[in-house]
């Protein structure tokens, strides 16, 4: 995830932060002003978060889903299955 964060920001500097130990106040100010991807152990299974409409949703598996922050952020936080968390603020 830290090569995702520095690879984001060579092209758009600042657009992106890394933080390994995410909260779920972070999460949701996260989701107001961009995207949040959440590393699990296998980062092929990595989750990417997005607001649409008010709403937030989860892209996992090939499959995109309505999900709460605060589910998210509570399964996020206290799991050690995440590793961490990537912020990407939209341009």
């Amino acid at each position: 995830m830290k090569g995702i964060t520095h690879g984001i920001n060579h092209y758009k500097k600042g657009s992106a932060h890394y933080d390994p130990t995410p909260t779920a106040v972070e999460i949701s100010k996260a989701l107001k002003h961009g995207v949040v991807i959440l590393e699990q152990k296998n980062p092929i299974h990595s989750v990417f978060l997005f607001r649409d409409d008010g709403a937030t949703y989860m892209a996992s598996y090939g499959k995109v889903k309505k999900v709460s922050v605060a589910r998210i952020a509570k399964t996020a936080t206290k799991s050690k299955t995440y590793r961490g968390a990537v912020y990407i603020k939209r341009s």
